[in-house]
């Protein structure tokens, strides 16, 4: 039976600080946290494609570790957003882990919460029990309610440089052992506004495109349909 490779926006996802590309004075700020102690509730804000929900990621398994069954939470805002929801996670939240030291709740598309359950969640993320951790996600961090907002610490990712887009894209040529002229690599990143998962979800088809023979200038256009396609329906 054949099998199917995921997208190289998914294969490739960082899954380590060091592995998640420009953003230095961010990696910095998580870094100094590390090493001291990392705040109960945070906000990553940044462009679409920027990686907030990885970072929020890699943030809680550093958080968590060396816990052997770690307790993170993730939550599609998009969907469970209203105030019912809202108060039950707090509820949940507020009880100890049964395992390991914490309990940590990641909301992506954090500012789809209603007022009413963004109003639910206010005093627990002022006073939060000591095993809490919150991490909101958005490209939208100025439709969060202003009392959200003032009691997180912040992250605010920018797009990474093209230099520093380019070298990733041809590390990971270099890993699938394909080939592609420095011009049609110049393209998908000029294509795409240096959006890293969008460039490696076009990057990857149009690979997978000029190795069944597809010359590359009249695949991109075909690449960029289908990547963008995809993004809308995740």
């Amino acid at each position: 039976m054949s099998q199917v490779s995921p997208a190289w926006g998914v294969k490739y996802r960082p899954k380590s600080l060091k592995t998640f590309i420009g953003n230095d004075v961010v990696r910095s700020q998580i870094e100094s946290w590390a090493k001291t102690s990392f705040p109960q509730f945070i906000v990553i804000s940044g462009p679409t494609g920027t990686g907030k929900t990885t970072l929020a990621r890699i943030i809680a398994e550093m958080i968590t570790e060396g816990e052997k069954h770690p307790h993170i939470e993730e939550i599609n805002a998009v969907i469970d957003n209203g105030i019912e929801f809202m108060r039950n996670l707090a509820a949940s939240m507020a009880y100890a882990p049964t395992y390991g030291k914490y309990k940590i709740a990641i909301l992506d598309e954090a500012h789809m919460i209603t007022r009413q359950g963004a109003s639910a969640l206010l005093k627990v993320l002022e006073e939060p029990p000591a095993h809490a951790v919150w991490i909101f996600a958005t490209d939208q961090p100025s439709k969060l309610l202003p009392t959200i907002r003032g009691r997180a610490a912040t992250i605010k990712l920018s797009l990474p440089s093209e230099e520093d887009l380019i070298r990733r894209c041809k590390s990971i040529l270099k890993k699938e052992k394909a080939k592609l002229p420095d011009a049609a690599l110049q393209a998908v990143i000029d294509s795409t506004d240096r959006q890293p998962r969008l460039t490696l979800n076009v990057l990857s088809d149009l690979v997978s495109m000029v190795q069944g023979g597809t010359k590359w200038k009249s695949a991109l256009q075909q690449a960029l349909d289908s990547a963008n396609g995809d993004l809308k329906s995740s």
